[in-house]
């Protein structure tokens, strides 16, 4: 009746003022019952004793009702946080998503989209995003407005280290802690969304697996054929490496600035090194590149080629193969002078 006026009592007290009205109901009887004393020894003669008796069966049910609305108001139940606790709670109106670009694959970060799917505004302090086999990390939000209900905002995250020692490595029980809140901090727990973090985890762990035991670059020498580069891809097996599996590298892509042709080779594998092998040079072609506006401005890994290398004859690992030293600056001269950037 009060909930429109913002008056909700708790349980307990309601049960506490349901006892007592059971206690008002029963003296109104015994009152009247005196009141009405020689019809009712007519209707239902009673004796004094069972009189005595049934006001108390009556007041016993009474007293029983009062104490079970106490021993309820006194029983908190097991595992509810107390007030102001900060302890992790699922039951939130925020939902969470993990989200990668392009830009931010070049950052070595990840980006989790908080959203607000409930009705009142959610002020987010903290981020943290927990991630095995990651290990967790945590950003504290500097421009502290309230996500209203309905919007989204994205919280730069950089990811931690993986553990590899688990095989295949995979995320388990992917989750964000957000200490939210203006005046009173609590921390509640969203479980994540999306294959970002699986992927990622495989990236990662696939790539130390391959340079525990591989290197891959681009050889120092390099010519002009025209419009094109012809140089060397050289897998190469790591000095001191404990383990000599088979390496093969299977294949290899472009960047969006520069073509990549393998020479003289083909399916299926560009070049392989068994056991008893240590380094292996694929000669390729760097092809013209792309010099329109758009690419030139919107390419974040100009010198960032693919490459997939299989161990044993496992799954291809994606791997990536940076242009550095002679290469770099051979492909950044070739670049200049076919776009005209000198």
């Amino acid at each position: 009746v009060l909930a429109p006026w913002g008056l909700v009592p708790a349980p307990a007290l309601g049960a506490v003022l349901m006892s007592v009205s059971t206690i008002v109901v029963a003296l109104n009887a015994q009152l009247l019952r005196r009141l009405r004393g020689s019809t009712c020894a007519r209707i239902c003669p009673l004796s004094g004793r069972h009189r005595a008796g049934h006001r108390s069966q009556v007041l016993a049910v009474a007293l029983l009702l009062v104490s079970s609305a106490c021993a309820a108001d006194a029983a908190e139940p097991a595992g509810s946080p107390a007030a102001g606790s900060t302890e992790p709670s699922s039951d939130s109106p925020l939902s969470a998503e993990v989200v990668q670009s392009r830009q931010d694959q070049v950052a070595e970060i990840v980006r989790v989209s908080l959203r607000n799917d409930g009705p009142d505004p959610v002020s987010v302090r903290r981020v943290e995003l927990v991630a095995p086999p990651l290990d967790p990390s945590a950003v504290d939000r500097t421009d502290g407005d309230a996500l209203g209900p309905g919007r989204r905002v994205d919280v730069r995250v950089q990811y931690g280290e993986p553990d590899c020692a688990g095989e295949p490595a995979a995320v388990v029980d992917p989750h964000v802690r957000l200490v939210t809140g203006d005046s009173q901090d609590a921390e509640i727990t969203v479980p994540v969304t999306g294959d970002v973090l699986d992927r990622l985890v495989t990236r990662l762990c696939g790539e130390r697996r391959v340079a525990a035991v591989a290197e891959l670059a681009f050889g120092d020498t390099w010519t002009r054929d025209g419009a094109d580069l012809v140089g060397t891809l050289e897998l190469d097996r790591r000095p001191g490496a404990t383990e000599r599996p088979e390496i093969v590298l299977v294949d290899t892509a472009p960047t969006v600035i520069f073509g990549l042709e393998p020479l003289d080779a083909g399916p299926p594998a560009v070049a392989t090194l068994p056991s008893t092998v240590r380094s292996a040079a694929v000669a390729v072609r760097v092809g013209s590149p792309r010099c329109d506006p758009h690419a030139l401005l919107e390419s974040k890994k100009t010198y960032v080629f693919a490459a997939w290398v299989s161990l044993d004859g496992g799954e291809p690992i994606w791997l990536p193969v940076e242009a550095r030293g002679a290469a770099r600056d051979a492909m950044g001269a070739l670049l200049a002078d076919v776009c005209n950037l000198g």
